[in-house]
């Protein structure tokens, strides 16, 4: 048996509502663009693909080991644009306004990936959430203009406290996901004493 899954930070509920008032004020009716649901929206750090249920336990434990090493720490949203970019769209995306915590983390996952053998991605890691997927040419300099307008427009922002392990079920209506497990990032001592848990100390 063989499961579809990839590794994500999954969106809360305010980010997801952040997201879908930015999109009504972008998804104009002349762009023959697929907007993805909200509920479906992620930010995604690896796509495995097809992988057989045996090779799940080996992608969870690089997963948690990854996690660990990182705190939690807040996702800015910011902007809109396009792959490959914005003369020719293939993918609307929205963008985060600082991803360094982001790609600290996707250089863990991938070192630790890297030590069970599993090759490296097609492509570099660039941290963004996809929104569409644009269908035909209709109204696509009206889409160039509208990804330029906005293309620093302040989205809204959460706090990314753990990382998932996600299967993919497709289906004609689309993509049923379900999370198969969760990684959680540790809170730092400092963290702890601010909320009022002490380290015993003193």
């Amino acid at each position: 048996m063989k499961v579809r899954s990839f590794l994500a930070i999954e969106l809360p509920e305010s980010a997801r509502n952040a997201l879908e008032g930015f999109r009504s004020q972008i998804a104009l009716p002349q762009f023959d663009v697929r907007w993805v649901l909200p509920k479906n929206i992620h930010l995604t750090f690896r796509f495995f693909g097809e992988v057989p249920m045996e090779t799940i336990p080996g992608l969870s434990e690089a997963a948690r080991i990854a996690a660990y090493t990182t705190r939690p720490f807040m996702i800015m949203l910011r902007g809109v644009g396009a792959f490959p970019n914005a003369r020719n769209p293939r993918v609307v995306w929205t963008g985060v306004e600082d991803p360094t915590p982001l790609y600290q983390l996707e250089r863990c996952l991938s070192t630790e990936l890297d030590g069970i053998g599993w090759p490296p991605p097609d492509k570099p890691f660039q941290p963004h959430l996809t929104m569409g997927r644009v269908r035909s040419n209709r109204g696509r300099r009206e889409l160039e203009e509208c990804l330029e307008r906005n293309r620093d427009q302040a989205v809204g922002g959460f706090l990314a406290e753990h990382m998932s392990l996600v299967k993919s079920d497709l289906h004609p209506t689309g993509p049923v996901y379900t999370t198969l497990e969760r990684f959680v990032f540790p809170v730092s001592p400092k963290t702890q004493s601010q909320n009022g848990v002490t380290d015993g100390k003193g």
